[in-house]
């Protein structure tokens, strides 16, 4: 298995999606590891790739059962490279043509026999059992928009200050942009919720060291992203004085 970034698979650098219509893989990777990967069939992961396919950093795809001729593994491993952070992976076939042997090549694919595609999977398992949990990102947000716990300091505008603070007290709650429109910033109209976009991108931005940091919904709304802790120093002074001139 030379030259597979096993450590980042593993350590949930890389999201992993194994493509099979087997469904004895997914059935043999244990229940008690944090670190599972996608399961898809060929249909299925084609229809991910398209709409999620720039999470996905590590592709095994098993070209003995789905029952696919080279052309369509083919079809599938130019959606796996088109605009995604694919790393590397592993293409499981018994006899690959030249077309399909450089299109792998090309995506740092390791091609292997097809008989071989359960022994990679409990490989992948086996690793992801032993390896420790990584502890969640922690940030310290401070009153004057002060953050610690990245690589450097970073300095909030207000109004990221204090969507950053709602968010941490409605932790787990999904918000719509008129609620945060309405709560923090003490505004009606609907064009506002330009306001809110703008503050979450300067989140995101400011803070994409630490990773995921608000999850959006175009039904649902926003809320501080589950893997991520954020401290607030000093939250038991007034936020609100400041909301006003924040909201302007």
């Amino acid at each position: 298995m030379a030259g597979v970034d096993w450590g980042g698979v593993v350590a949930g650098r890389l999201n992993t999606l194994v493509v099979s219509e087997d469904q004895e893989l997914s059935a043999t990777w244990p229940t008690r590891s944090s670190e599972r990967p996608t399961f898809a069939t060929l249909r299925d992961a084609r229809r991910l790739l398209q709409c999620d396919g720039g999470r996905i950093g590590f592709l095994v795809l098993d070209g003995r059962a789905n029952g696919a001729d080279a052309r369509q593994l083919s079809r599938l491993l130019r959606l796996a490279g088109t605009g995604s952070s694919l790393r590397t992976g592993i293409l499981a076939v018994s006899k690959p043509d030249a077309r399909l042997l450089v299109e792998a090549h090309e995506r740092r694919l390791l091609v292997v026999d097809h008989g071989q595609i359960s022994a990679v999977v409990a490989i992948l398992a086996s690793r992801a059992v032993a390896a420790p949990t990584p502890a969640p990102p922690e940030l310290f947000v401070s009153l004057d928009g002060t953050v610690h716990g990245l690589d450097q300091e970073v300095i909030l505008a207000t109004g990221e200050c204090l969507l950053i603070s709602y968010l941490v007290a409605m932790r787990g709650s999904w918000r719509s942009a008129r609620a945060i429109l309405r709560d923090v910033f003490q505004r009606q109209d609907a064009g506002g919720t330009a306001l809110v976009w703008k503050y979450v991108s300067g989140l995101r931005k400011k803070l994409r060291s630490a990773g995921a940091v608000i999850e959006s919904s175009p039904k649902r709304g926003y809320r501080l992203a589950s893997g991520l802790r954020v401290v607030l120093e000093g939250a038991g002074q007034d936020l609100a004085s400041t909301s006003h001139a924040a909201a302007r």
